[in-house]
């Protein structure tokens, strides 16, 4: 090609490009599409702006878009430099939120920061360095605010102790901040403790001062002029709002009232912001607002049908009476599959715009019912077997949430309980539902009679708003049967025990239950405490007076038995399935209801966790585990399931674990074969067999292969969405919805779902919609979401800084607060090593290293993997040595560890060793381990300092709160020898003060 053929090419292609980046506005061209636009930033007369996770380009006063990036990742929070030549922002392009920089006009980004902290964008300080927030390095979840060069090198952290957003003082010394970050919690009009607030200071002098007053948020500081511009909800809706940097004359600039403003951005006299799904501006001379106009040209990749693999996604399954196949809810859809090889699957329902769970087969096998939300509320809808005919709904409700649908065995009724803690029988013929009966929290736990006279169920005892009990929050449960010719239901466990799982004997002579009867006191072997497990054994209630337990020998040392009913399948028969039918049609189950908790009878097998309980005939299955506690080191491993699987033989009085590892069984009607739940595989097992097929036999995995789908996002969202709005209306605390006009909030927000393209976006959508309730503890996480392959960097677990006269990196510190523990010691700190503070780091496998750049970079890929340190006593290689050290994948532990035990010898050193420090990072797991092993090497101390500081909530407030609660009885020693002690042991004696900050949330709160 010749120089006059390539110059004209290069004509044509910017003639292109100015085409596509041109100032029509929106609405005059063909193809027109409308996108959700987010976290926009201005510089002159261009706006760079998120959508579809992607960057995008616009004029200022609207038109076509031009994206500038394509990862496979989210890009976010771009920000033009001063001059108007560079766009930073946070990208995920190798699995992690680093700092990016890329010039103005696109083109190939560079990656700038490299600890696998995510660091988000704030934007940029007037001499050309980019501003980012992390919790590198924080070692308690605080954001710091660092700063990096566009060029790359060692980010510098900016001299506060906590940071998240950042605005500078045009040509003066002061900035303005937020210490806190709540953009992205789902909690309008939120007023507490860790609301934000704006604080303006100066670098040099280190004078911050707090300058907003309001209880509620103000957020986005953006100094323009002699003016701090800001966002503020103190009229109810976010607004822009402006004060003086002293924090006086405050003034309302916008006055939007339907939507929020979020994630404004300044630049000279112009701030953009987003308002619902689209990008406005307001001209700070004239004062006047105005949508941008912005048309997206995308292919729409994210929302795109596809076809997707459903047997990772199946929520639950049950079993065709006669065992030959199963019905499977697979994100939303039924499948029939067969459980022997090389059935057919079947598809059916068919219902993009809705979601069907809680499936079950009929008793005669022709039908499946299934909780389906098609009509748009909850209700149940009866689907063909074959998939040969359309669906039949079954009820018509209004609201609320059905669980558990199950038939009785004739067919006629369905039992059902739901979110209002009713159980209710449902007509088949007559289509009409009876609650018969409440408990004190939702019912979940009933089955029917052999001959579908009596419901057996286990509600939670209650009185009045209150329920009691020790096993859960809901209470303790009785087994309860209601008759449907009496209309009555009668109490058959005591209710002194907790008693849960009612099965029936095929047969109709028994009701099985599990009971928790064994108080086998643990003893802690740290402190006077005890906790009681493996409390559950199973039995049986013989219904009628005149019956026998099962376990009475006759005269030929057998149990005595009537016929063969209630036996266990007799695998020689080929049509013992049809039999078994036969039999059940015959059973008429009678109860004598009079002294029937006297005629309860216990199963000979140990005392142990167990849940789900079975009976086939003169066996039982059931669940065990065993609780391993609540850290992650006594967790199962990944994708095992928790449970074992149990046969006992009541004939021959043995318990065998028949699988391990698995998630949930299901054993079909005619009591012939047993499918359980193991990883991501379903076992087809032979009821009554003693051991699950071996490993090899692939004949034994229900083949789901062929449990596909094509999948419509945006049919799928849109349910996702309404069925997001209905569990609000029907579970959220307040009846009242806070005042809110719920009907109104999904017509407002949901009216926009057209305009979302990626399963990122209808989750800020979501959470837009249930914000409007101004509650906590309203999240949305999840979700089919493009995402790049992390990439795992390597740390080295130590403080660096850059020795300015060499310009290399210097260690000024090796974290080590517990030796030797994994985690929580540096790997420089693993003995002959020999690594010390002030010696220069100066190449990683023989790459040399210095300030230019970030040393991390030569850490990629390099976590948990040998790695070549050459290091001296100084900036030079002559006299170096090199080391051999194993990364370590992630810092958050050792990092908390330190500053914990930071704190704890100040507190130390401070009181002359007379106060204890105990640290509690959360109400849950870790709280409760951090309390466990802090508290009793410190209760005989004069004074105790409980810090709560940045907790994150949890459930065991009230655990800890009663152990400090105990007061000193008495003291005395142990014997002639020893220390006196208090009594009870371990009660604490002296003066407790408790720490915490506007981070402390959640039951932190309630402990504080």
């Amino acid at each position: 090609m010749n120089l006059r053929k390539t110059a004209i090419m290069m004509i044509m292609l910017l003639v292109i490009a100015a085409a596509a980046f041109s100032a029509t506005p929106a609405g005059n061209g063909v193809g027109e599409q409308q996108g959700f636009f987010r976290y926009p930033d201005i510089y002159q007369d261009k706006i760079v702006f998120t959508s579809e996770g992607d960057l995008w380009m616009v004029f200022a006063n609207g038109g076509t878009a031009l994206r500038m990036t394509t990862a496979e990742g989210e890009e976010r929070f771009a920000k033009f430099s001063p001059d108007g030549r560079w766009i930073t922002f946070t990208g995920e392009y190798d699995g992690n939120a680093d700092v990016y920089v890329m010039p103005v006009a696109g083109g190939e980004p560079t990656r700038l920061t490299y600890h696998p902290w995510s660091d988000y964008v704030v934007g940029w300080s007037p001499d050309g360095k980019i501003i980012y927030r992390s919790f590198m390095e924080s070692g308690n979840y605080t954001y710091k605010l660092f700063a990096v060069s566009p060029t790359g090198g060692f980010p510098e952290k900016l001299p506060l102790d906590q940071g998240a957003t950042l605005t500078y003082e045009p040509n003066g010394p002061r900035v303005a901040f937020t210490r806190a970050m709540l953009a992205f919690r789902t909690w309008k009009r939120y007023h507490g403790g860790w609301a934000e607030d704006i604080w303006v200071g100066n670098w040099q002098t280190r004078d911050f001062k707090k300058v907003t007053t309001y209880t509620g948020n103000d957020q986005f500081p953006m100094w323009v002029g002699d003016r701090i511009f800001y966002l503020s909800d103190s009229t109810g809706r976010a607004n822009i709002w402006s004060m003086k940097p002293d924090g006086s004359d405050l003034k309302q600039i916008t006055t939007h009232t339907d939507y929020d403003i979020r994630w404004p951005s300044a630049s000279g006299d112009k701030i953009v912001y987003q308002l619902a799904m689209d990008i406005w501006e307001l001209d700070l001379k004239s004062g006047k607002t105005a949508k941008v106009d912005i048309t997206l040209q995308s292919d729409r990749l994210q929302r795109r049908t596809k076809f997707v693999d459903a047997k990772t996604s199946i929520d639950d399954f049950d079993l065709s009476p006669d065992g030959k196949r199963m019905v499977v809810t697979a994100r939303g859809e039924l499948f029939s599959v067969s459980t022997r090889k090389d059935g057919l699957t079947r598809r059916l329902s068919f219902s993009p715009v809705a979601r069907e769970r809680k499936a079950s087969f009929s008793p005669d096998g022709k039908n499946v019912l299934a909780v389906s939300d098609a009509a748009g509320e909850e209700d149940f809808w009866l689907y063909d077997a074959t998939g040969a005919n359309a669906p039949v709904q079954l009820t018509n409700s209004k609201q609320g949430y059905p669980y558990d649908p199950i038939w009785s065995p004739d067919g006629k009724w369905i039992a059902y309980s739901d979110n209002k803690c009713l159980i209710y029988l449902f007509n088949v013929a007559t289509k009409t539902a009876t609650p018969i009966d409440s408990g004190g929290s939702e019912i979940r736990q009933y089955s029917w009679s052999p001959d579908s006279r009596y419901l057996a169920y286990a509600p939670s005892l209650s009185t009045g708003n209150v329920s009691y009990g020790a096993t859960s929050a809901a209470g303790y449960k009785v087994i309860k049967v209601y008759d449907l010719t009496t209309k009555q239901s009668q109490v058959v466990t005591e209710p002194m025990f907790n008693s849960s799982s009612p099965s029936w004997d095929p047969a109709g002579k028994y009701l099985y239950f599990l009971q928790d009867v064994t108080f086998n006191p643990k003893l802690c072997h740290v402190e006077a405490r005890f906790i009681f497990d493996e409390l559950t054994k199973p039995f049986l209630v013989v219904l009628k007076s005149t019956d026998k337990s099962p376990f009475i020998a006759n005269a030929e040392g057998r149990e005595d038995e009537e016929g063969t009913e209630g036996k266990g399948p007799d695998t020689g028969k080929k049509d013992k399935g049809k039999d078994k039918g036969k039999k059940a049609d015959s059973v008429r189950v009678q109860i004598d209801f009079a002294n029937i908790i006297s005629r309860k009878v216990g199963i000979e097998v140990p005392a142990g966790n167990y849940s789900q309980l079975r009976a086939i005939g003169d066996k039982v299955y059931f669940l065990s585990y065993v609780d391993r506690g609540m850290m992650p080191e006594g967790k199962v491993e990944e994708g095992e399931g928790p449970h074992a699987l149990h046969l006992y033989d009541l004939k021959e009085k043995k318990d065998t674990v028949v699988i391990e590892g698995i998630a949930g069984y299901d054993i079909s009607d005619d009591n012939s074969v047993v499918v359980v739940k193991k990883e991501d595989q379903f076992i087809r097992i032979e009821a009554g067999a003693a051991e699950a097929p071996k490993e090899e036999d692939k004949d034994a995995i229900v083949n789901l292969d062929e449990v596909t789908l094509e999948i419509n996002p945006r049919n799928e969202w849109k349910q996702m969405y309404n069925e997001a709005w209905r569990l609000e209306r029907d579970f959220f605390y307040d009846p009242n919805m806070h005042g809110i006009n719920w009907p109104q909030v999904k017509e407002q927000y949901g009216g926009l779902i057209d305009r979302i393209s990626t399963r990122d976006e209808l989750n800020d959508l979501i959470g837009e919609t249930i914000s409007e309730l101004s509650a906590g503890h309203t999240y949305v996480w999840g979700g089919d979401k493009r995402a790049a392959k992390p990439i795992p960097v390597g740390l080295l677990g130590v403080d660096v800084t850059v020795d300015q006269a060499s310009g290399k990196y210097q260690i000024t510190r090796i974290l080590t607060p517990h030796p030797g523990t994994p985690g929580q010691c540096s790997p420089l700190a693993e003995p002959g090593i020999d690594v010390k503070a002030g010696e220069f780091l100066l190449a990683i496998d023989n790459q040399p290293v210095d300030a230019t750049e970030y040393y991390l970079k030569y850490l990629v890929n390099k976590a948990d993997k040998l790695v070549q340190l050459t290091v001296n006593d100084k900036p030079t290689l002559i006299g170096a040595r090199q080391v051999i050290v194993k990364p370590m994948a992630s810092e958050d532990q050792l990092r908390y560890t330190d500053w914990v035990e930071g704190r704890r010898a100040y507190v130390e050193k401070a009181s002359g060793g007379r106060i204890g420090y105990v640290y509690m990072s959360n109400m849950d797991a870790a709280g409760l381990s951090e309390f466990g092993w802090q508290y009793p090497p410190q209760f005989t101390k004069e004074g105790l300092i409980l810090d709560v500081r940045y907790n994150g909530g949890g459930f065991v407030a009230e655990m800890i709160l009663s152990h400090l609660a105990r007061k000193v009885w008495s003291f005395g020693p142990p014997g002639r020898y020893g220390v006196v002690s208090p009594f009870p042991t371990d009660a604490f004696f002296g003066h407790m003060a408790v720490v915490c900050n506007m981070e402390t949330g959640s039951d932190g709160e309630t402990f504080t």
